[in-house]
């Protein structure tokens, strides 16, 4: 029985060795960006992201990866939908946070005009 169960761990201790530790670190990096992003996002990333060739390459790259990494692949996925979605959050932020005119500033000046007459 214990030379069946070292035999058994042996090989799992195989099987976990010979896993590509790139992919886990990746796994490990952006399951930590999707889980840990918020709205603040450098600038140079958003720049990186509004570029059509860029994500085309990111697309591209996602395809080739879920073909071998189905794990990886999603999570690639997640993480690129989650940077688009805060890009255009914050775009739609600043289009709906424009200074509105107010009628007491309007009045103000139709009584500054009368003023000087």
């Amino acid at each position: 029985m214990s030379s069946k169960l070292k035999s058994l761990m042996n090989d799992n201790i195989i099987c976990i060795n010979n896993k590509n530790n790139t992919s886990l670190f990746l796994l490990l990096l952006l399951g930590l960006y999707v889980i840990l992003a918020r709205d603040i996002l450098p600038e140079c990333i958003i720049v990186l992201f509004k570029n059509p060739l860029f994500r085309l390459f990111a697309i591209g790259a996602i395809i080739y990866v879920s073909n071998t990494d189905t794990q990886l692949g999603l999570i690639m996925a997640t993480a690129f939908l989650m940077t688009i979605h805060m890009i255009n959050k914050k775009d739609v932020e600043k289009f709906g946070n424009k200074p509105k005119k107010s009628k007491k500033s309007k009045k103000s000046k139709k009584s500054k005009k009368s003023k000087k007459k």
